[in-house]
Formats: structure tokens, C-alpha cells, sequence
């Protein structure tokens, strides 16, 4: 029988079901399993009792009768005892338990039919309702999900839009930092370098060297100890009375202090120090700007022999002429590279890159020297020479 359902499609088992008075509603799993269990509980009803064994329950004691047992004949049983299932299933009558046993009487099929009645059920598997669970769960899911995204979107827009607006504001704040920094750095570098000029040439001329005090904002025109520079010398005089190296001493000198550098009286020659011309008496230093433009002077006088005691990296005029500005686009390279040298000088021969008279001197000194070797300096690559301190 069950194969004959199994070949039926859903419409003929649906037409059985209500020839035998079965629901038929649900799949065909459903019918199959309602068909079969009708089936089952057919032939169960039309199946004969199977041949059981018969016990002699007689007890003369009970008989109503004048008789004792003993005058009763007994006739011994030839059946054995009973089995232990009849007996399980004696109890089970006994306590009211309507199990389904072998073999069960009509009365006890008519009573489990009582017991196990259930009305007309749409679902009774509970198909329908796992179904729109299912269902259900499947919806509840989507809609997390969409508000997951939909969370997790609008974090991401609010992170973008936050991080434009610190972005925005940073950059406002760099601007604002550039404006104010860059004036100022190009004063200390305008400063530092009319400074050093300032002190070269004082130093030349034999007089002390200026403090950066001296050109504070209150301290504006002329004091004792910062006479004024010589301006141009006169076209009869082809002489200057200076001093003949950076680091010479000389005896203090008297200035009449006046706001024009043309009545400052000049030191004469008669004084006995060695004097040093000029390069070229039209040298663009004196008529040339002041401040990063302005070249330092090259001195007649050789250098080299005023640097026994000093380390010292020599360039030939050779191998990079001399240009306007070159003594000062070669101290602001040296020092981009983070060295300190005491003096750049030039003479006749070529360019003098000089550095303290200390150890440390020589260090720097030979530690310039690797960095600048062979590099190009204007066009032009240079060849330099590393003398160090006579000990």
C-alpha cells in the first residue's frame, strides 16, 4: 500500500483522503502519512485475535458450596503457568492503563480511541506554524541586517564629514602659523647674515665685534661700541688701514661718534698695522645692497699663512672662479647642512672654509669635508682640500 501512495500525485491523494474521511489539507507528506497510519489502524481491527492460552483460575475455597477443597476433585493444569507477559498485561488492565498491547480486546481499542481523540486540526504536524516561523525569522533577520547598514553608513558619513572638518580647521591653523613664522624667519636669516658680514668686516678693520643688543629696537642709531662702517674711500686713496687677519689684535681706538659715516675719522696709516686693499676699488660690495645680497670683500693678502692654528677646508679659485654672491651661497649651503663654520674668506688663490681651533674644529672640519667633496656647487663640481690644525 505504501508504494501505491507513494506513485499517487497530490490531487489523487488528496481524493483518498476524503473517500476514508481524512483532512486534506497539508503536502503530500502529509496525505501519505494520514493514509498510511488509516491503513495501518485497518488491518489492525481486521486482523484475528491470535490464539492465546487459557488458565483454570477455579479457587474451591470461593465455591458457595458445602464442598471443601478436599472433597473436590482437582484436575492439575497441563498448560504451565503463565507467562510474564499475560501478566504485565493483567496489571496493566488493573491500573487503568490503556497501552496498546498484542493482542487487545475490542473494549480496550474502543477505550485508547477515547483516551486519544483529537478534533479536526488544519496542521496537525505543526507544519504551517514552522513554516511562518521560518518565515518570520527570515524578515526579522533582513530588517536587522538593513539597519545594520543603514548604521553603519551613517557612521561612516558622520566620520567623513568629522574628519573634513578637522582636516579644514588643521589646515586654517598651519596657514595662520606660516603667516606669522615666515616674516619672522626671514628677518633672523636677513639678521644673521648682515650680522656676520657686520663682524667680518669690523674684524678686518680691527675693532671689536658688535653684540646683537647693540641693534635692538631701543637701541636704534649709534653708541660707543658700534662706530658706523666706512662708506666708500676716497678716489685719491688706494689704501685702507685694517687689520691684517680676522683674529688680530689691536690698540683701542677713538671715533667722533656722528650720524654720518663720511665724518667718522678713519684710522691713518701711521699707525704700523698692515695694510689690505680691496680686491677691486670697484668692488659691488661697497656699492652693493645690503643684507642677503651682499657679497664679503676678497682680501689681498694671503690667508692661508694666518691659519696655522685653525682647521680649515681650502677651494682653488681654479676650480670655482669667483662670482657675486658666492661666499655667501656657500655659507648658507654649509649651513643648511647643519655646520657652524667661525669664518668663510677668500683671497687670490681661492676660498677658505674655516673652524674653530679645538678638536671639535677638526672633527667638523673633516666631517664637511666628506659631505661637500665632489658635490656641484653653482654648475660646478668641487675640488677640496682638508687641512687640519699643526700640533
Amino acid at each position: 500500500m505504501d508504494t501505491q501512495w507513494s506513485d499517487l500525485t497530490v490531487s489523487a491523494l488528496k481524493k483518498k483522503c476524503a473517500e476514508r474521511g481524512l483532512p486534506k489539507s497539508g503536502v503530500k507528506v502529509d496525505l501519505l502519512n494520514r493514509l498510511r497510519e488509516h491503513d495501518e489502524k485497518f488491518r489492525r481491527s481486521t486482523a484475528p485475535e491470535p490464539p492465546g492460552r487459557h488458565y483454570d483460575h477455579y479457587h474451591p475455597q470461593y465455591d458457595h458450596g458445602e464442598r471443601s477443597s478436599q472433597d473436590v476433585p482437582h484436575m492439575a493444569s497441563t498448560m504451565g503457568h503463565p507467562s510474564e507477559e499475560t501478566v504485565r498485561r493483567d496489571q496493566g488492565r488493573s491500573t487503568g492503563d490503556r497501552a496498546i498491547t498484542a493482542s487487545p480486546t475490542e473494549g480496550e481499542l474502543e477505550q485508547i480511541l477515547r483516551d486519544n481523540y483529537l478534533t479536526f486540526e488544519n496542521d496537525p504536524k505543526g507544519q504551517v506554524r514552522k513554516s511562518t516561523t521560518l518565515a518570520e525569522y527570515s524578515l526579522n533577520f533582513e530588517e536587522a541586517k538593513k539597519k545594520r547598514d543603514a548604521t553603519i553608513t551613517k557612521a561612516e558619513t558622520k566620520f567623513k564629514n568629522d574628519m573634513r572638518k578637522l582636516e579644514k580647521d588643521k589646515q586654517e591653523k598651519l596657514d595662520q602659523l606660516h603667516r606669522e613664522i615666515t616674516p619672522k624667519l626671514e628677518k633672523r636669516r636677513n639678521w644673521g647674515h648682515a650680522f656676520r658680514q657686520l663682524e667680518m668686516l669690523r674684524a678686518a678693520r680691527g675693532v671689536g665685534p658688535p653684540s646683537p643688543h647693540d641693534f635692538a629696537t631701543q637701541n636704534k642709531g649709534f653708541t660707543a661700541t658700534s662706530p658706523p662702517l666706512p662708506s666708500r674711500p676716497h678716489p685719491d686713496s688706494d689704501q685702507m688701514s685694517i687689520a691684517s687677519s680676522p683674529t688680530a689684535a689691536r690698540p683701542p681706538l677713538s671715533f667722533t661718534l656722528k650720524r654720518k659715516a663720511s665724518d667718522t675719522t678713519l684710522p691713518s696709516s701711521s699707525t704700523g698695522a698692515p695694510s689690505l686693499r680691496l680686491h677691486d676699488s670697484e668692488d659691488p660690495f661697497i656699492d652693493g645692497p645690503r643684507g642677503p645680497r651682499a657679497d664679503m670683500m676678497i682680501e689681498s693678502e694671503p690667508i692661508r699663512g694666518q691659519l696655522a692654528d685653525s682647521a680649515f677646508i681650502f677651494i682653488p679659485l681654479s676650480n670655482n672662479p669667483f662670482r657675486y654672491g658666492n661666499l655667501h651661497h656657500m655659507k648658507t649651503m654649509i649651513e643648511n647642512a647643519y655646520f657652524s663654520p667661525k669664518y668663510i674668506r677668500a683671497d687670490q688663490t681661492g676660498y677658505f672654509i674655516i673652524f674653530e681651533s679645538s678638536t671639535q674644529g677638526d672633527n667638523h672640519a673633516a666631517l664637511c669635508f666628506e659631505r661637500f667633496q665632489g658635490k656641484e656647487f653653482r654648475g660646478i663640481s668641487m675640488k677640496m682640500e682638508l687641512n687640519r690644525r699643526r700640533r
